[in-house]
């Protein structure tokens, strides 16, 4: 059991919480609100290709993002060890048991280890950068709406 003072600690500390986010989510929807959708549309004296330059480059700002997934009905369901190893199943697939054997056989040698340590080296800094991205724009979306925020319409990915 808790102590009443750290009892005390904790609910001030959750009610601290619930404050903050509400602060956020009133300056989300003040933002939201201050969006003009004239930004949309063709301005006077602006030719074909310029329009649809302008909108192609344009990103959707990070507030936007947090407004329209406020009221989503997605939950997180899978755990930090089960996405841990999605991750490694995605970024390893079947091509180690395909390309090993070839690649000891004829380049490497028994240094595919040391290849192999590179490698994981690079996947972690990918993963690394994919969860910062994550804790910045915490919405489901993953990759498309990262992209969406930060590069624009154009490099979004199709579906």
């Amino acid at each position: 059991m808790l102590s009443s003072s750290a009892s005390e600690k904790h609910n001030q500390s959750i009610e601290h919480i619930e404050q903050r986010k509400a602060t956020i989510f009133e300056s989300i929807h003040a933002r939201y609100n201050k969006v003009d959708p004239n930004s949309y549309l063709r301005q006077e004296n602006e030719g074909f290709f310029k329009y649809w330059t302008r909108r192609l480059v344009q990103i959707k700002p990070v507030e936007l993002l947090w407004g329209e997934a406020e009221g989503t009905e997605l939950r997180r369901a899978l755990n930090t060890f089960q996405l841990i190893f999605v991750g490694i199943g995605a970024i390893i697939g079947t091509g180690i048991f395909v390309l090993s054997g070839q690649a000891a056989s004829n380049n490497a040698g028994p240094a595919i280890t040391i290849s192999f340590v590179v490698a994981a080296a690079a996947a972690a800094f990918a993963a690394l950068s994919y969860s910062e991205m994550a804790s910045m724009i915490p919405v489901a979306g993953s990759a498309y709406t990262y992209a969406y925020a930060t590069m624009g319409e154009v490099y979004k990915k199709k579906r």
